[in-house]
């Protein structure tokens, strides 16, 4: 959480198995930290009209006897749940991480039962269309 937080990819890779599997649930799933270094290194982007508001932060908490770790974001003055990382370890190392972060039925539960807010959620995963549209709108548009 510590390493996310601060942008410490050395910190992360050592935190992680070789061949860990990083899953966006009901995105993608990367093997390897080679090829999943980039889930950390995107962790802290803003994309509003995606659903990815400002202020990204990471706490820990306790979900049906279950550590996991909560993300956090603004969006639209609203500050509230915006993804949950499920950890799985192995020999000292994170083997396994399921990101929900497109999965607003999922946040939406999480959120609840531990008495916070859900931040409004795509009801799908980003396409590259998507991200291409991204990177013509200008600061200030929202998407319709």
């Amino acid at each position: 959480m510590a390493a996310l937080s601060d942008k410490d990819l050395p910190a992360l890779q050592a935190l992680c198995a070789a061949d860990v599997t990083v899953e966006l649930v009901g995105g993608v799933e990367l093997h390897t930290y080679a090829k999943a270094k980039t889930v950390f290194e995107h962790a802290h982007m803003v994309m509003p009209w995606l659903g990815f508001g400002t202020h990204p932060w990471w706490k820990s908490a306790d979900y049906e006897d279950e550590a996991v770790v909560l993300g956090f974001r603004t969006l639209d003055g609203v500050e509230g749940l915006n993804e949950v990382h499920r950890l799985e370890t192995g020999a000292d190392r994170i083997v396994r991480v399921r990101t929900y972060c497109f999965c607003p039925e999922t946040l939406v539960v999480v959120a609840n039962a531990l008495g916070l807010r859900a931040l409004p959620r795509p009801h799908r995963s980003p396409s590259l269309g998507d991200a291409v549209r991204s990177f013509f709108m200008k600061p200030g548009w929202r998407r319709v």
